[in-house]
């Protein structure tokens, strides 16, 4: 209210948290208009961006933003990791798409964007969106169908990347023993139990957090640990359980004076799981914590295309953005591997009134539409016909 006050101006006032989902009584307060989070942890962007994006809005009903992301805590760690900047994309667009307020932001702009003339990927976005209308509705998860264009498709399989939101060294839910069944669609239960720190025996031990999954495999996979930080004061270590038996045993120790965050021991560790159920348990054997997520490789029987659709609809038209869910910076990264292409596909589109529209396709790279085909909404279901795509690409869908 005081700033409120002294402010001629009229800034829109909100706040931040270093990291969660901050202070609901402080995100409550009429005062502060807008909503924020930060993430500088996660291998996939973009449902960062959309997790973060559905909780908010619902929780709080006010406009939100992605204020601070990144794919680690420093701008160096940007470059090592990410030197074209497929992070910074995909932030772009799924900010925008999933309804916020503008595309998720970068802290790094000094260093990383400039030195590796990252704004390259802003331009792109900033054209699609020139004719959005001020007030915006997110598509619901309802409203969008995908299916093959052919077919009997070969059956094919993903990975499934399971990251938890939870961070505190405080009592919670998320830091106790936790379970979790993985369905056959990669779906978990229960994702406000999990969290992204594993807490270790002796500095925390009341905060000691095991996660344990429940796996039903179609065949033999594997379950990879994804170790992003460790704690500079004492260090940590890993345990990875199958049914019980420890497979896999790993110690990180802090051996120096500095209780800086420990980067050398970051990457993925991994053991093989056979076909059938089975349970996975990791567990943090050390002093302290250490910042984890997982991904369950070869798990999810592709029973339809594999991309996501964003959107939002306004004054009876439509935006969508469909993104290859193996176009991420950590598959890029760990893997060395370029996302598989997608094929020709269909889109059954929910919501818009009943006539005829023109369907603008959008290279979400180049950040220019090639090519316009027509469209009929019927009794409020449209279909389309998508073009094979690898990586992302975008559409705006107007009245004819």
């Amino acid at each position: 209210r005081y700033l409120r006050s002294i402010d001629p101006y009229a800034h829109i006032i909100t706040t931040s948290f270093g990291g969660g989902l901050g202070d609901e009584k402080v995100w409550s307060l009429p005062e502060i208009e807008y909503t924020q989070s930060h993430t500088y942890s996660g291998m996939d962007k973009v449902e960062e961006v959309i997790q973060a994006a559905e909780y908010f809005l619902e929780a709080y009903k006010k406009p939100f933003l992605v204020g601070e992301f990144g794919v680690g805590g420093s701008g160096g760690e940007s470059e090592t990791r990410d030197p074209d900047g497929l992070h910074l994309h995909n932030g772009a667009w799924a900010g925008v798409m999933a309804g916020t307020m503008g595309t998720a932001m970068t802290w790094w702009w000094d260093g990383y964007v400039e030195n590796g003339n990252m704004h390259r990927h802003w331009a792109p976005v900033a054209r699609f969106a020139t004719d959005l209308p001020t007030v915006v509705r997110p598509l619901g998860a309802g409203e969008v169908r995908v299916a093959y264009a052919e077919k009997n498709p070969p059956l094919a399989y993903d990975d499934v990347i399971i990251e938890g939101r939870g961070a505190s060294w405080q009592e919670a839910e998320f830091n106790k023993p936790q379970s979790f069944a993985v369905d056959k669609d990669g779906h978990v239960e229960g994702m406000e139990r999990l969290a992204r720190v594993l807490h270790g025996v002796r500095n925390h031990p009341t905060l000691h957090n095991p996660a344990t999954f429940e796996l039903d495999c179609d065949r033999p996979c594997r379950f990879v640990v994804e170790v992003s930080g460790v704690s500079g004061h004492g260090g940590a270590g890993l345990r990875i359980s199958v049914d019980g038996q420890a497979v896999l045993e790993r110690t990180f120790p802090d051996e120096d004076d500095s209780t800086a965050t420990l980067t050398e021991y970051n990457g993925p560790y991994s053991v093989d799981v056979p076909a059938g159920r089975h349970t996975v348990t990791v567990e943090n054997t050390g002093n302290d914590w250490v910042y984890v997520a997982y991904t369950v490789e070869g798990y999810r029987p592709l029973v339809e295309p594999n991309y996501r659709v964003l959107g939002v609809t306004g004054s009876g038209r439509a935006w969508l953005w469909l993104h290859n869910r193996q176009s991420t910076w950590s598959r890029q990264l760990r893997r060395k591997q370029d996302p598989i292409p997608i094929p020709p596909s269909l889109l059954t589109l929910e919501g818009l009134p009943d006539g005829f529209y023109r369907v603008e396709w959008w290279d979400t790279w180049r950040g220019e539409p090639f090519g316009t085909v027509g469209a009929r909404s019927s009794r409020g279901w449209m279909r389309l016909q998508v073009p094979g795509f690898a990586r992302d690409l975008a559409c705006k869908i107007r009245p004819d």
